[in-house]
């Protein structure tokens, strides 16, 4: 018997469909390399730039804390001293001082015993900027001479006194024996004197007296004498006379008659020496120059209703007040106060830069100086904390 039934065989695959070729694999070995170098440099900028912010949080918190100290100290210290533009010192009530400054890249402290740390390194800059104020302090007190009492007070219009000559005002004339009071205040400021009105006069003396005067007897004598009066503004003279001397004849200029039987006014101021007088008045204080001649005396007035700085009285009578005044002016050689002026540091204002990191700037005020809003007071170089 025969076997018809067909009998199975199997094929073997083609080689090229078992594996990867070896153009494949070099593909995919580049491919892998490529997608690894990727990773790894995307790994380490990564790594790099969480250093870098955390180097940069570490510095500023480093920063943070040395100026948080620093303007701690500015708060509690009496004085701030800042002499350059890279150094703080600060004195505190107990004497201590402590200084802040740079040193090669490092911010360094000092204190006053020589012990030296460093709070803070890997610095690029810092720089200490001041806010100011002024102080003043009394220094001994000064002599100044000049015009303490010009006439301009006394007259009613202004401008150099020959422009202001009251022609259409009769003279006053003082008959002989009779004696006329010229009523003044010495200022209390240096205003006057052209100083800037911050210092006070203590003591004021008198030189010269420049008023319009003249005499109808040039031969006769006239006596002057200093006098307190009742109060400023008054020129009622009291008690006995603080100076008197007598001035030399032909001391005055001859007064001019006026064809009518009187005078005519002066047209000129006479200057007289006070000096003999060698008074020291204090300010504020009401005062007379009173002036006797013998032979009579004639006045350029300027009327003035109601006015007190001026009084006349007969020989041996009371004095009375007249509505007019005669201009004049009072020189000499005064005593005043002498402040001077210190600029103190009231706020600092610190501009940190770290190596790494961002810019850091912080203030702080003196609360001991920024209290004391009187010129006054406060703590200045020099000085010991109260």
């Amino acid at each position: 018997m025969t076997n018809t039934g067909q009998i199975k065989t199997t094929q073997t695959p083609s080689p090229r469909f078992t594996g990867f070729t070896l153009v494949e694999l070099l593909v995919s070995g580049a491919l892998g390399a490529i997608l690894l170098g990727a990773l790894a440099v995307t790994s380490f900028t990564f790594t790099e730039s969480l250093l870098e912010i955390e180097g940069e949080g570490t510095a500023f918190a480093q920063g943070e804390d040395a100026l948080g100290r620093i303007t701690r100290e500015i708060r509690e210290a009496h004085l701030a001293e800042i002499p350059s533009s890279g150094r703080l010192r600060l004195r505190f009530a107990d004497g201590t001082t402590h200084e802040y400054f740079r040193e090669e890249d490092d911010l360094l402290l000092r204190r006053n015993n020589g012990d030296t740390a460093r709070i803070f390194l890997d610095l690029d800059d810092i720089v200490f900027v001041p806010t100011l104020t002024t102080r003043r302090r009394e220094d001994p007190p000064e002599m100044t001479y000049g015009i303490w009492l010009p006439h301009e007070d006394f007259a009613v219009a202004t401008g150099p006194w020959q422009e202001q000559l009251p022609n259409q005002n009769p003279p006053l004339e003082i008959f002989p024996g009779h004696t006329v009071s010229l009523g003044f205040v010495p200022p209390t400021s240096n205003s006057v004197l052209g100083g800037n009105g911050n210092e006070q006069l203590l003591q004021i003396g008198l030189s010269l007296l420049s008023v319009p005067v003249a005499s109808m007897a040039p031969s006769s004598s006239v006596l002057v004498s200093l006098y307190e009066t009742r109060g400023p503004g008054s020129a009622i003279p009291v008690e006995t006379p603080l100076g008197s001397f007598a001035l030399p004849m032909g001391a005055l200029p001859q007064a001019l008659p006026d064809g009518a039987g009187g005078w005519v006014a002066p047209q000129a101021m006479t200057t007289i020496d006070l000096s003999p007088l060698n008074a020291a008045m204090e300010p504020g204080v009401g005062y007379a120059l009173v002036l006797t001649g013998s032979g009579g005396l004639v006045f350029s007035p300027t009327l003035l209703a109601g006015n007190a700085d001026l009084a006349i009285a007969s020989p041996g009578g009371p004095f009375a007040t007249v509505s007019s005044t005669v201009p004049f002016s009072l020189s000499g050689e005064c005593v005043q106060t002498h402040s001077v002026e210190q600029d103190v540091i009231v706020r600092v204002t610190i501009k940190m830069t770290p190596s790494a990191g961002p810019p850091v700037t912080r203030s702080a005020s003196l609360l001991s100086q920024t209290l004391s809003k009187d010129p006054w007071l406060g703590v200045v170089p020099g000085e010991a904390a109260p």
